[in-house]
């Protein structure tokens, strides 16, 4: 994720006149996908598909479902 290259293709964007942004990500893609929806005046549909609570094991080692 390359927040300053996705900001340089806004123009490019909004020249495309698309309806809708969908954002499938939580985080910086989340964030910037907002910033871009309301820069060209778009609704947002939000949604992600992973259960984030299910790997925080791998990623924080001292989460108690890791010690099993």
């Amino acid at each position: 994720m390359q927040p300053r290259a996705l900001l340089k293709i806004k123009t490019g964007l909004k020249a495309r006149h698309y309806d809708i942004l969908h954002i499938q990500t939580p985080f910086v893609a989340h964030y910037l996908g907002n910033h871009l929806a309301r820069s060209l005046k778009l609704p947002v549909i939000s949604s992600y598909h992973t259960y984030f609570e299910a790997y925080l094991g791998h990623y924080y080692r001292k989460n108690p479902r890791s010690a099993a």
